[in-house]
């Protein structure tokens, strides 16, 4: 059993590579940067999941803004395609818990993913408001970057061939022209 969750757990957290980019009717590709954490999103209906692993030690510099550091670039990974949330975080500061959402209670942590595309969700910061020593609050926002898809347009030209879609926090799905970037 182990062996299998831990090939299970491989084969969600890989990143794609230039020569991996064919999809079936019922995949899509995933563009997303978690900052510093690790963030796990299941379907509402299949209960797939997919795991973001952001940066292992942050520096000084990449905290200043600067998007366009090769180390903030979103990670590509394939999944199936439907209806994600944010299922959990995972900081990356060994003092604070896990946060678990459950289906209902992450408002403004769903997206739809549309087959043979890329769905770009932008980069996800969580900031933490300790409210006394035992509770946390959990405040979630998201960016997206024009740099980062014209780095990643330029380092994977590949991409441009699928339809390119940005999936914002209300769950509404918009298309861009990878010509426009």
């Amino acid at each position: 059993m182990r062996l299998l969750v831990f090939l299970l757990m491989a084969i969600l957290t890989s990143e794609i590579s230039a020569d991996e980019l064919a999809l079936s009717q019922n995949e899509s590709f995933v563009l997303a940067d978690a900052g510093i954490h690790k963030m796990t999103f299941e379907e509402l209906n299949s209960g797939e999941i997919f795991v973001i692993r952001g940066l292992k030690v942050p520096s000084s510099q990449q905290f200043e803004g600067s998007q366009t550091n090769e180390k903030h670039l979103p990670k590509l990974v394939k999944v199936k395609t439907g209806k994600y949330y944010l299922k959990s975080i995972t900081p990356a500061f060994s003092n604070i818990g896990v946060r678990r959402f459950k289906k209902t209670e992450c408002d403004g942590c769903f997206f739809l993913l549309q087959p043979g595309a890329v769905s770009y969700l932008g980069r996800w910061n969580v900031d933490l408001e300790y409210k006394s020593r035992n509770k946390v609050e959990w405040h979630i926002q998201r960016q997206y970057s024009h740099e980062n898809l014209k780095i990643l347009k330029q380092k994977n030209s590949k991409l441009t061939e699928l339809p390119l879609f940005v999936a914002n926090e209300e769950g509404k799905v918009l298309k861009i022209d990878w010509k426009e970037l």
